[in-house]
Order: C-alpha cells, then sequence, then structure tokens
C-alpha cells in the first residue's frame, strides 16, 4: 500500500524544475510596452471624462492599471471616396491643401493621447495611409499590389509627416513615425480598412523623401519601418536590400520594425540570424500583434496566445519594444485588450490585459533583458529582467497543461509575486518563502526580487 500511495503521490505532484536566470549575460535594452489607439481613441474621446479616465487608467496608470509606457497614434488619411463599411476602421485627416493641418477634426483622439501622456506614455505617430488627397485612388483603401501614394506627391506626403511631426512634438513626447504599415500586403476597398501596398522600391523611395524633410527641418525623430507583418525572412529581405542599398538613409533610420502575425519561433530565429549578418546590431521593435482567430476571448485561452507571443519575441527575436494592436475593442474577435460597449461608455476588460501587465507594470523602462532557462518543459516560459533601480524581474509563463513547481536561481530568495489566471488578475501573492515556487496551469506570474 506504500508503495502504491507513493506512486500516487509522485504522479500528481508537480516534479520541481530549475530557472536560471544568468544575471551576466545581458540581451537588449527595453524601451516600452505599448498598444495602439486607432480606431478606438476616436470614440473613447467622445466619452464622458470619468468614463475615459477609467479605460486610460486601465491601460496606462502604473498602479491602477497595466502602466503601458508607448501610444501608437493613427494619423488619419481621412473619409474621401468611397466609404469604409466600419467608420471605426478609418480617421479623419488633418492635411489641408493648402499647406495647414486641420486637428480640430481628430479632437477626440487628441484628447485620448493626452490622457495616455498624463499617465507616462510617449507616442508614436503611424500612417496606414497617405492622406486621400495625395493618393492615386483618392481614397485612404489602397491600389491592390500597388502603391497609393503617387511618385509626384512623395515630397508632398514627407512635408506632411514633418510637419504633423513638429506640431505634435509641442504637444506629446513623440519617440517615433511609422510613414507606412504592412507595405506587403495588397490593400484595397475590401480588406475594410485605411493601408497602402508599397515595393521594396516605392518603400526605400518614399523613405528617402520623408528622411530628407526631417534632416530638412532638423527633426531628430525616428523613423520606424518597414512595420513588416511577419517575421520570416521572405516577407523582409528584400526589403532590407532595398533600405540598405541608401547607406545615409540606412545609418538615418532608427527601429526596424516586425509585426508577429502568422510567425513562430523558427521564423524568429531565421530573421534574427539573417539580420545578423546582413546588418549587426539593427535594433528591433515589435510594433503590432493581436490573435488572428473570431469570437470575443476574454479567458485565459487569449491570454496565453499573447503570453506566449510576448516571451518569443522579448526573448527569441530580442525586440527593445513590444506593442499590441487595438488596446480597446468593441468587435465579436479576439482582440482587443479591453472590449468596450460604445452605448453605456463602460469597458470589461480581458485576461489579456493582465497577462500583458504582468510585463508592463514591472519591467519598465530601460530595464535589460537576461539570459532565463533553460526550457526544459513545453509552454512553461521564463523570461527575466534587471530594472534600471536594481530589481530583478521574472516572469513564468506556464500554459503545459499541468501545475508546475520550479526553483529559481541565481536572483535571490524571497520575491514579491503576482499572478494572472482564470481566477486572478495582476493579483499580488504578497513575498514568497525560500525554496520551489508552484507555477498553477494556464497562469503568468511575475516575480520582483529587491
Amino acid at each position: 500500500m506504500d508503495l502504491i500511495f507513493a506512486w500516487f503521490l509522485a504522479l500528481f505532484t508537480p516534479q520541481t524544475l530549475s530557472i536560471t536566470v544568468q544575471t551576466q549575460q545581458e540581451h537588449q535594452r527595453l524601451e516600452h510596452f505599448g498598444a495602439s489607439a486607432a480606431w478606438w481613441a476616436t470614440e473613447v474621446g467622445t466619452w464622458p471624462e470619468a468614463d475615459r479616465n477609467a479605460l486610460l487608467d486601465a491601460l496606462f496608470d502604473p498602479v491602477h492599471g497595466i502602466g503601458l509606457t508607448l501610444v501608437r497614434y493613427n494619423l488619419g488619411a481621412g473619409k474621401a471616396g468611397p466609404k469604409l463599411p466600419d467608420p471605426w476602421r478609418e480617421a479623419e485627416t488633418p492635411y489641408r491643401t493648402d499647406g495647414t493641418l486641420d486637428w480640430s477634426v481628430d479632437q477626440s483622439a487628441l484628447d485620448v493621447i493626452d490622457g495616455a501622456v498624463k499617465r507616462g506614455a510617449r507616442v508614436v505617430v503611424f500612417a496606414n495611409s497617405p492622406p486621400a488627397p495625395l493618393t492615386i485612388t483618392l481614397t485612404a483603401t489602397g491600389n491592390k499590389n500597388k502603391s497609393n501614394l503617387a511618385p509626384e506627391q512623395r515630397p508632398v506626403f514627407a512635408r506632411f509627416l514633418a510637419q504633423a511631426t513638429q506640431e505634435l512634438q509641442r504637444r506629446w513626447p513623440v519617440v517615433a513615425v511609422s510613414p507606412f504599415n504592412e507595405p506587403q500586403w495588397d490593400w484595397q476597398l475590401s480588406n475594410g480598412q485605411e493601408g497602402s501596398h508599397y515595393s521594396p522600391s516605392e518603400a526605400l523611395a518614399t523613405l528617402q523623401a520623408v528622411n530628407a524633410e526631417f534632416q530638412a527641418r532638423g527633426l531628430e525623430v525616428k523613423l520606424s519601418a518597414i512595420e513588416s507583418g511577419q517575421w520570416d525572412v521572405a516577407h523582409n529581405a528584400e526589403y532590407l536590400t532595398a533600405l540598405q542599398s541608401d547607406p545615409a538613409l540606412w545609418l538615418a533610420l532608427g527601429p526596424y520594425s516586425v509585426h508577429s502575425y502568422w510567425s513562430k519561433d523558427n521564423d524568429r530565429l531565421d530573421f534574427v540570424r539573417y539580420l545578423s549578418q546582413k546588418a549587426p546590431g539593427t535594433q528591433l521593435w515589435m510594433s503590432e500583434w493581436t490573435e488572428m482567430r473570431s469570437g470575443k476571448d476574454l479567458s485565459m485561452k487569449a491570454g496565453l496566445a499573447l503570453a506566449l507571443t510576448v516571451h518569443a519575441d522579448l526573448t527569441l527575436a530580442h525586440v527593445s519594444s513590444w506593442q499590441y494592436w487595438i488596446a480597446a475593442s468593441k468587435y465579436d474577435w479576439a482582440d482587443g485588450l479591453v472590449y468596450v460597449d460604445t452605448q453605456a461608455h463602460t469597458f470589461e476588460p480581458t485576461k489579456k490585459l493582465s497577462v500583458l501587465g504582468q510585463w508592463s507594470r514591472f519591467v519598465r523602462p530601460g530595464a535589460v533583458n537576461l539570459e532565463a532557462g533553460p526550457d526544459v518543459v513545453p509552454k512553461l516560459r521564463a523570461s527575466a529582467f534587471r530594472n534600471t533601480d536594481g530589481s530583478l524581474v521574472v516572469v513564468v509563463v506556464n500554459a503545459s497543461g499541468q501545475d508546475r513547481s520550479a526553483e529559481i536561481r541565481g536572483v535571490g530568495t524571497k520575491p514579491e509575486a503576482w499572478r494572472t489566471s482564470a481566477s486572478e488578475d495582476l493579483a499580488p501573492l504578497g513575498l514568497l518563502g525560500a525554496g520551489p515556487i508552484v507555477f498553477p496551469l494556464s497562469s503568468v506570474t511575475t516575480l520582483v526580487y529587491r
């Protein structure tokens, strides 16, 4: 009987594993965690101030929310031409043909960005499409597999971006400008949103024009390119070759930005290996991702999908910024960090919000990514960081399907802990004792060693 009892005990008792943090092996320095304000900011900016502030607190407040430190502002392309079926997928443009900018057309979105900045966020300004008057189709919805920006309009588009950046800099801490988005795709009305295709040569010419205008104005703001839709080498090699054909432009560019859609671990590793050969030292940003599946999802299923993506981007691609797609959604889709009720002016948080907060609230700007592992169990992942105040942060994702027990080595003992699981949202666990730590199934746990 004793042997049978021991067998059952061993079967149901989590095996103690070891997770080692190598504090002397440093990788990238983290700049920010963020999210896009497209296109929900236009709507939420019209809400009563108390309702708007509640949502902004959830996203950007480092104590009462998840403490995001970056927000992406969509520089709209306007609503000329055929109307998109969903007004949330387009935005008015401040562009005017007389060379002036009219920001009043997007005042509600500006108010939202103001609120994010007030809570400590910096800003990326991005354009899904040039303003409609500058496009070939005279709409913001693309020209299929050709650029929608007429070559003769490149200098005008460049002046528009530079002028907008100058004026927005007086209002916000703008850290980067992104002139286009996912240029590989064929953008057209059926896509249901703003967008324009750019071939590698068209992307090069556009960035050359924008960079020349920024240089002429003395604008010291990073240009973020190319906002590639995927990590794999095939989607990036021709664009990299084109940009590097102009050494002066390449030196002037800021981070190379990639989106994590449809990307696997090997895609990240292959691309990083390729980039280290072709352009060593290039800074990488992951500037857009959401889970691409239908169905509103507040659960840990979506939370764990986000957690595994964040972990892979930070530890395999070594990105210095991780930026989510739309922070707020009204759709029957697994996208928003929160879901909004546009009539009641309320929002419903998801597990994705809390899971992202397991990093963003505790891994602060300037933190250094440390080597942690090895990952000896499938879908049990650990990432580690050193903050500028000297605190060490370890984030453990348990998507392995059962409870796991692990001893954390190399960081000291008795950490403070917070956890998100099916029943918890950034729940404080207090000061843990020495020894192995149990990580429940389907959970994300943050340990802070001071």
